[in-house]
């Protein structure tokens, strides 16, 4: 660690920093603050992802991977609704917005379910898959439906019980 601060900015403390420095030892310059390690902000964040790849290399990769493809798969959402709104006919976004309104809504509402709790009516959200429903938010009640049971919520949303709703 000596030899390391003694470096000072030539391109020795690079050598060292990509070469001679054990895991522990860049780990521990991770610990301290910058100012006492003397090690540029971009020398860190390259260590930092370094010590991350070490640690978790695939996971990382996985990580990357789900980014892109859902990078990939938002970019094509556009082309995918112009080519349901030629198909269907409709040319002015703006009226087909107005008609797939109702749709939308449907498929992005939580499931609201109204019950008494000690003599106090209060409004659940009901999460497919969950055990368990939480209480709603205001704005889950302000964008949810009230649903009598699953199927009703399933046909009216398209969902499945594993998806997340609230």
């Amino acid at each position: 660690m000596v030899a390391f601060k003694r470096a000072g900015n030539n391109g020795l403390r690079g050598v060292l920093f990509e070469t001679y420095l054990s895991p522990d030892i860049k780990r521990a310059i991770l610990e301290y603050p910058d100012v006492m390690t003397k090690v540029a902000k971009s020398r860190r964040d390259l260590l930092v992802e370094n010590v991350l790849r070490e640690t978790y290399g695939s996971e990382l990769d996985e990580a990357v991977e789900l980014e892109r493809a859902i990078e990939v798969s938002a970019s094509a959402i556009g082309p995918c609704l112009d080519a349901i709104r030629f198909d269907l006919g409709i040319y002015n976004l703006a009226e087909f917005d107005q008609q797939a309104a109702p749709a939308r809504r449907a498929v992005a509402a939580s499931w609201l379910r109204k019950g008494v709790e000690d003599g106090k009516e209060i409004t659940r959200v009901i999460v497919p898959g969950e055990p368990v429903a939480r209480e709603a938010t205001a704005e889950q009640i302000a964008s949810g439906i009230h649903f009598a049971n699953f199927e009703e919520w399933q046909a009216a949303t398209g969902g499945d019980a594993g998806r997340k709703v609230a």
